[in-house]
């Protein structure tokens, strides 16, 4: 029994846990984009169930104050209007916080402020990712409607969620969570590392129904990214200069954040080469759906659609063979880091190479079964004129709160008004 203890030891300890650690991680976010892609699947589905919106206002889309209609805003009032104004203003807010954080601090500041800046800084950004995670993955109860603004005339998609005394307690576990990922980073321990990546990943690939979606955007996009990454890998390749690289950093020499913050921002990156096949894969699974199951019976606009918490059996093809390839390519892409350490740059090789061996396995296997056409057309659209808002209804409301009387009276309201114009 002791031999054994041993020999298990020793494995440990011989396994270079900084190329394993990286390959567990992304095994790990697979699991989570499943999870992920069938959250935003039931979205779509609830979305889908509802019969099509009324009708927006027709002449107008915001009345003025004497009463008269108002044409659309062309694209210069667009441009010169308050909404760009606080646009402009909310970037040049953030560009002068990250002039004061990566360039003015580390400057003019010692290294313990320097730290405690970055602390806070990365420990809200944490506690707001694995917050927004929870909900993703494991929402709470919601509705969807269609409503109409009466003031403007457009048609909006409503989002009722109900939040419950289990679902309150989300933001300060994870703001614990985050709290614990700070402290085992400064004690040297990553064992609480993965979580940063597979939160990140989850927000990142769950789509939230966009007025309309296509499968070839992404796949577009990431054929794009391809070509880039194949071309600034040729510039580093082939036209590297050392002489310059080496004056360059001995003239960035200033403060940056100790080696535990580094090791925490650089958590994020491992997410980075399975965004785009996390958006393919949810995009492919609801093409799987569209072709499998029956259309839901079509609601009253004016009801609301419960949003599925969990989805029927259903086959999904081509959405196997594309975490089935990422699968493949992850152990493949880890495998020549084995091999070859010093020569591979894991984050940049798979981002060239996961995006499109999943493109390929999926084309190949719809080419095989006859969907290929179908695949590559597959599009979504929720309304011309719909936008998404959305509504907490806390767990102490009332239930006549929980109504949607004063909705039904708004759009009774909206339906006169259509009348009297006519």
């Amino acid at each position: 029994m002791i031999h054994h203890h041993i020999s298990i030891t020793r494995l440990i300890n011989a396994v270079d846990w900084t190329l394993i650690g990286p390959m567990l991680t992304q095994l790990l976010c697979l699991p989570v984009l499943i999870l992920a892609s069938q959250r935003s699947l039931s979205t779509y589905v609830a979305i889908s169930s509802l019969s099509p919106p009324p009708p927006p206002l027709t002449g107008s889309v915001e009345s003025s104050a004497n009463g008269e209609a108002k044409a659309p805003p062309t694209w210069r009032e667009k441009l010169f209007s308050r909404k760009a104004g606080k646009l402009c203003f909310l970037l040049n807010g953030i560009l002068a916080l990250m002039n004061l954080i990566l360039i003015s601090l580390p400057q003019f500041c010692s290294q313990s402020m320097l730290d405690g800046v970055w602390v806070i800084l990365l420990g809200t950004v944490t506690a707001s990712l694995l917050f927004v995670a929870s909900v993703r993955l494991s929402p709470p109860a919601s509705t969807v409607q269609y409503q109409r603004d009466p003031t403007t005339g457009f048609t909006y998609l409503d989002f009722h969620t109900i939040m419950t005394r289990g679902h309150v307690l989300r933001l300060p576990l994870a703001i614990g969570l985050s709290s614990a990922i700070l402290a085992t980073a400064y004690a040297g321990n990553p064992a609480l590392g993965p979580i940063v990546p597979v939160a990140f990943l989850s927000i990142l690939s769950t789509i939230r129904t966009p007025r309309r979606l296509a499968m070839k955007w992404p796949v577009m996009v990431a054929l794009g990214l391809e070509l880039i990454f194949i071309i600034i890998t040729g510039i580093d390749l082939f036209a590297s200069d050392t002489t310059n690289t080496e004056s360059k950093s001995a003239e960035l020499k200033h403060k940056v954040p100790s080696t535990w913050l580094v090791s925490i921002m650089m958590m994020f990156t491992e997410a980075v080469p399975l965004i785009l096949p996390g958006v393919i894969a949810a995009i492919t699974l609801r093409f799987d759906y569209s072709l499998t199951s029956s259309r839901h019976a079509v609601v009253p606009s004016t009801n609301p659609v419960p949003v599925p918490g969990r989805m029927t059996d259903y086959p999904a093809p081509l959405f196997s063979t594309a975490i089935v390839s990422l699968l493949f390519s992850i152990f493949g892409i880890h495998a020549l880091a084995f091999v070859s350490p010093s020569t591979v740059d894991m984050q940049r090789l798979g981002t060239l190479v996961y995006a499109p061996i999943m493109i390929g396995s999926i084309a190949a296997h719809a080419w095989i079964t006859g969907k290929l056409g179908a695949w590559w057309a597959y599009e979504e659209t929720v309304a011309a004129h719909a936008w998404i808002t959305g509504k907490f209804v806390a767990w102490w409301a009332d239930e006549e709160t929980l109504t949607p009387k004063d909705e039904e009276k708004e759009a009774n309201d909206v339906e006169k008004s259509l009348d009297r114009r006519t």
